[in-house]
C-alpha cells in the first residue's frame, strides 16, 4: 500500500455514499483535496451539490449533476457503476474514510517537509529568520486529517492563552511569563491588556 494514497479506499468511500444515505452523510463532510484522483474529487463535489439542494443522490441524479459544466465528459455512468461494484460493503465507510484521511495527513506532512527544505536553501535569510517565518509548527491535526500551521511565536502565545484560561478557572492570578524575546513579550502584554479592557 502506498503511504500517500489508497485508491481502494477512495473508490469505496464514494461507492458507499452512492448506495447508503447514512454513508453519504459522512462522506459529504470530506473535502475534495482529500482525494488524490481528479475524477474522485469531481464525484464528491457533485454529491455535495446535490445534498446542498436537497436532491437525493443516486446514479440518475449524479449523472444529471455531472452534465453541468460538461463534467460528464470525465465522469460517466460507467465510472459511477465501477465505484458501486468496487465497494465491499457500505457498513465500513467510516474505516474507508479514516484510511483516506490518514493518507491525506501524510501528504500534508510531506508538503511541510518540502517547504522547510526550500526555506533552508534561502541564503538571503538567517537561520533564525527561517525558524521564525518558515519553520512552521503543527498546532493540531484535526479529525479530518487537516493540519493547521502557525509560527513558533504564535504557538507560544496560544499556549499562554490556554494557561491564562486555566488560571482563571482555578481562581489563580494571571502571572505573565517572560519569554526572553522582546517582540513576543510585547505581543503577550498587548493581548493581556486588551482582554482586561474588554472585561
Amino acid at each position: 500500500m502506498e503511504a500517500y494514497k489508497n485508491m481502494d479506499a477512495e473508490y469505496s468511500v464514494l461507492g458507499a455514499a452512492l448506495q447508503s444515505e447514512k454513508a453519504l452523510k459522512l462522506v459529504v463532510e470530506m473535502e475534495p483535496d482529500e482525494f488524490t484522483e481528479e475524477s474522485n474529487r469531481i464525484v464528491l463535489a457533485a454529491m455535495k451539490e446535490l445534498v446542498k439542494t436537497g436532491t437525493p443522490v443516486d446514479l440518475v441524479t449524479m449523472y444529471t449533476e455531472l452534465q453541468k459544466g460538461n463534467r460528464n465528459d470525465i465522469i460517466g455512468p460507467t465510472y459511477l457503476m465501477k465505484l458501486i461494484e468496487f465497494t465491499p460493503t457500505t457498513a465500513n465507510v467510516s474505516s474507508y474514510i479514516q484510511i483516506v484521511r490518514e493518507c491525506t495527513g501524510r501528504r500534508r506532512l510531506r508538503a511541510i517537509g518540502e517547504s522547510l527544505i526550500n526555506a533552508s536553501a534561502d541564503i538571503e535569510k538567517t537561520v533564525d529568520e527561517i525558524r521564525e517565518s518558515a519553520a512552521l509548527t503543527i498546532r493540531d491535526v484535526k479529525h479530518n486529517g487537516g493540519i493547521k500551521l502557525v509560527s513558533q511565536e504564535e504557538a507560544i502565545l496560544l499556549t499562554y492563552e490556554m494557561l491564562d484560561e486555566a488560571q482563571k478557572r482555578e481562581g489563580q492570578p494571571e502571572n505573565r511569563i517572560m519569554t526572553g524575546m522582546g517582540p513576543l513579550n510585547r505581543r503577550s502584554e498587548e493581548r493581556r491588556v486588551g482582554k482586561e479592557c474588554r472585561s
